[in-house]
């Protein structure tokens, strides 16, 4: 946000895995009074072209699809006018540059192509809460950042409000070590008993076999406070989800990496 402010005639692109976090981002930036825009395939329209001719945004929030497969608006973004009006890339959750560039979203393996689009000085920020040595090696690699002319911050793994353990599970479809870490279902007699819970898994059906599993343990009175979360779902459901788990409807959260992504979005728009 600081290089807006400071040059608010220039333009920043901002890469970001999820639309929910491309909307969300762009809200912040407008709170700010920065003018940004979500670009994206539920967004776009002609008169969006129009708007983004007619009138500079600072903070262009987008997608390595968007940027490089749409025809319009990568015709657009690789104007020289609009080119000369960028000033630096920002890849948003930069993990995605390694562990999405295969088969799951495999423009991210190409996303470095954005540098050809752009003048030789525009620096490019990687950002992301969990880059681990090999991953941020790979990011930078694929980015094509030299680690003698860049800068790098790490402010470690340590939250004086997170304690890391370890359980043993008998293999992926273990239940029972996740069953062992929540009340007793005889033990409860209300929701507000269930305490707020995120399990991630590693799969779409295993969010829903274990929100199905959980359900049927604590009986039809709880359904509502039992619920699941992953791609697949529809932008109406996931925002209803999140918004249900951040006011503390929802307590318990079975869900793939992409709640992971967002959910402290909607947890600060809610929790107090």
């Amino acid at each position: 946000m600081l290089p807006l402010l400071a040059h608010p005639e220039k333009m920043v692109l901002i890469l970001s895995p999820l639309k929910v976090l491309q909307r969300d981002q762009a809200r912040r930036f407008k709170k700010m009074k920065i003018p940004a825009v979500a670009v994206n395939g539920d967004t776009w329209t002609p008169s969006m072209l129009k708007h983004l001719n007619e009138k500079r945004q600072g903070a262009i929030l987008s997608s390595p699809e968007m940027c490089l497969r749409h025809p319009e608006f990568r015709k657009w973004l690789t104007a020289k006018e609009t080119t000369n009006e960028i000033m630096a890339i920002i890849v948003d959750e930069a993990h995605c540059i390694s562990q999405w560039g295969g088969d799951f979203r495999p423009v991210y393996s190409q996303i470095e192509k954005l540098r050809a689009f752009m003048p030789p000085d525009v620096p490019v920020l990687l950002t992301s809460a969990t880059l681990p040595p090999a991953a941020l090696a790979d990011c930078c690699s694929r980015m094509k950042v030299d680690f003698k002319d860049s800068f790098t911050l790490n402010l470690g793994n340590h939250r004086p409000n997170i304690t890391v353990s370890v359980l043993h599970m008998d293999g992926s479809k273990d239940y029972k070590a996740v069953y062992n870490n929540l009340p007793d279902p005889n033990s409860i007699v209300s929701a507000e008993d269930l305490p707020k819970t995120i399990v991630f898994t590693n799969s779409v059906n295993t969010t829903q076999v274990l929100c199905r599993d959980l359900r049927l343990r604590y009986g039809s009175q709880f359904h509502r406070h039992i619920d699941f979360l992953h791609a697949h779902r529809t932008a109406k459901a996931k925002r209803r989800v999140m918004d249900l788990f951040g006011k503390g409807v929802v307590k318990v959260l079975i869900a793939t990496e992409a709640a992971g992504m967002v959910w402290h979005t909607f947890l600060a728009r809610n929790l107090h």
